[in-house]
């Protein structure tokens, strides 16, 4: 059993020097004109989306062949299983765009130091300023995070949450209607102002944390 491990450690480490120990590549898909299963031939066995021009940037993928099955590309979404290639959709969406990292032999279940390492932190100019709290004592009511001027924020729905927390940008979110954040789950935004933040939680009392930076 021990000569099988070092037999699987060893091809791997040949693997990660025939790549120069390339773990992940970062990839932009721009989506302003209209894509049909457009080929990206980089294999992996993971696939996250870390940015977006804003939370209603949508493109689908299919793994590995046209034939299969497609899975929704957002901000946030994590695709864990082994390809060698996918499929890319989108509609046209004007300046809109999904970072996306694929990776091989290569996984992170902060997904927000993986965003932080891959955009050189929170977008736009500024420092990050301290965390602050959105909650709600009454489930399934929306409610706007508190006002602070910024470049850019990240939030995050606690670990310790239940169930979903609906958020939307500049207007109330609705259950079905807007980005789901799971317990954990991260979500990096180029906002103007927090307060533009919206949340209805599903439970009660549960809460987002929120790391802005600073504009300028």
């Amino acid at each position: 059993m021990k000569g099988e491990d070092n037999m699987n450690w060893d091809a791997r480490l040949a693997e990660q020097v025939k790549r120069k120990f390339e773990n992940y590549r970062p990839q932009r898909i721009l989506l302003d004109a209209v894509i049909n299963n457009k080929e990206l031939t980089l294999p992996g066995d993971t696939l996250i989306v870390v940015n977006a021009s804003s939370v209603n940037a949508l493109a689908t993928v299919r793994l590995n062949s046209t034939s299969n099955d497609t899975i929704n590309l957002k901000i946030g979404k994590k695709i864990s299983t082994v390809f060698t290639k996918f499929f890319i959709s989108c509609t046209a969406q004007a300046n809109e765009w999904l970072d996306i990292i694929v990776g091989i032999d290569f996984d992170i279940d902060d997904v927000d130091i993986l965003i932080a390492a891959i955009t050189g932190g929170l977008n736009g100019g500024g420092e990050a300023q301290p965390a602050f709290t959105v909650t709600n004592a009454v489930a399934n009511t929306n409610t706007v995070a508190a006002a602070n001027s910024c470049s850019a924020a990240i939030i995050k729905a606690l670990t310790t949450n239940t169930d979903l927390v609906w958020v939307n940008i500049g207007a109330a979110a609705a259950v079905g209607s807007c980005y789901d954040l799971v317990p954990g789950s991260v979500l990096p935004l180029p906002i103007s102002n927090t307060n533009k933040i919206n949340a209805l939680f599903v439970v009660a009392n549960e809460k987002l944390i929120v790391i802005r930076k600073s504009g300028a």
